[in-house]
């Protein structure tokens, strides 16, 4: 008989562990029944065991790594200042056969924090989400791995829809002069977006302000400050969009020179006969891998780390300014072979970047270019006579071959 069962807590990481504990006054093998969304249940079983301090038998279930295979493709929708994260997370239902208390209901969220922080929240009684992102307490509750700080800075480029867990209650933005834009509240534990280009767009609209800091408040109480400063001036710049440590989307300005680089592959040559007797080699259409080497640029001791999460991501996407097309095809990884910073960080400090695309490419195309010729010329073998001066123009008395 099952005499005992401690859940996890309503939300989770699936990076970090998942575990239901189970007690149990028989040695008989225990089954957990699993339910995510609407997918059909599994079942797992493992077979409990008697520690020598009590007469009970023990049974611990990790379900991180089944519950990580569940996640679908985030959908982030810009434009909007609040609006749902769709797939961000999924909902499950653990149920305990054999036991009499009732089942257990959570959310999962893909991601995780480092060890370090993991152990040490614990030693509190704590996880991220009691820490910060669903946390009573007035803490930055973004999903986002700039900083654990309230004071948030970003410049403009790298705005991009932050995702947070909605309090349930209006959410109000407040500039430096005073002026402020209240949300109507949400359904409260939603995962949702949050979009500072959108609304420094609002101000502009409503007041003539273009804000540079905005204090987000719960209740009319302050709960984080963000600072968005000018974009850099420079010569080059992309940007890289990554998923961070938490599982959100976040994008970082690149400002260093870059060097665009192909990575031919090998020639695959064969001989074939010529019809004059002697033999002559052919080959395959070679296939190169495109890719970017860049520094960072200058980077703060913040934001140095923020680079390191940047180069763990299993998803980027590089998103080149001056390309109006295919910016979200634009897939690549993005490493390093020197990722190293003073301890004081006394000075500002870049990290070379190597970024690579993630498809070959065996054909070449010039960039896609939509605009329209303001004239137009006529099709000179239409029905008509043209002839050619001594100047090498084409006219003809009877043919108009110009046209506005």
């Amino acid at each position: 008989m099952i005499t005992d069962v401690t859940y996890p807590n309503k939300h989770c990481f699936t990076g970090n562990p998942i575990l239901v504990k189970v007690q149990a006054n028989t040695t008989d093998d225990i089954n957990l029944k699993l339910k995510v969304d609407t997918e059909p249940e599994i079942v797992l079983t493992i077979t409990p065991y008697t520690p020598v301090y009590t007469p009970l038998s023990e049974g611990t279930f990790d379900i991180s790594d089944i519950l990580d295979t569940y996640f679908k493709k985030v959908s982030i929708t810009e434009g909007s200042l609040i609006t749902l994260a769709h797939d961000f997370r999924i909902q499950y239902t653990v149920t305990i056969d054999g036991y009499s208390g009732s089942s257990f209901e959570g959310y999962a969220y893909r991601g995780g924090i480092n060890n370090k922080n993991y152990s040490l929240l614990e030693s509190w009684g704590w996880d991220m989400f009691r820490y910060r992102l669903d946390s009573p307490d007035r803490r930055n509750f973004l999903f986002s791995t700039r900083t654990n700080s309230n004071q948030i800075r970003l410049r403009e480029r790298e705005l991009y829809p932050f995702v947070f867990i909605h309090p349930g209650t209006p959410i109000s933005f407040v500039t430096s002069n005073g002026r402020i834009i209240t949300y109507p509240a949400l359904v409260k534990g939603n995962a949702c977006t949050m979009d500072f280009e959108t609304l420094r767009n609002m101000f502009v609209s409503l007041f003539n302000e273009l804000p540079s800091f905005i204090s987000v408040l719960i209740d009319g109480k302050s709960f984080f400050n963000v600072t968005i400063t000018p974009a850099q001036i420079a010569e080059e710049h992309v940007i890289l969009r990554f998923k961070n440590s938490l599982g959100a989307y976040e994008q970082i300005e690149v400002t260093g020179a870059a060097v665009r680089t192909s990575q031919f592959s090998e020639e695959n040559t064969w001989l074939t006969p010529h019809r004059d007797g002697y033999y002559e080699e052919l080959r395959d259409r070679l296939t190169t891998k495109e890719g970017v080497t860049v520094q960072t640029g200058y980077k703060s001791k913040d934001e140095l780390a923020f680079i390191k999460d940047l180069l763990k991501s299993d998803e980027i996407y590089y998103i080149d300014p001056e390309a109006i097309y295919n910016q979200k095809s634009n897939r690549c990884h993005v490493t390093t072979e020197k990722y190293e910073y003073t301890k004081r960080n006394a000075s500002p400090e870049s990290i070379p970047l190597k970024i690579r695309f993630v498809t070959e490419e065996t054909f070449e195309s010039p960039d896609i270019i939509l605009d329209y010729a303001k004239s137009v010329f006529e099709n000179i073998t239409a029905q008509g006579k043209p002839e050619i001066n001594g100047e090498g123009f084409i006219y003809d008395d009877d043919y108009m071959f110009y046209a506005e």
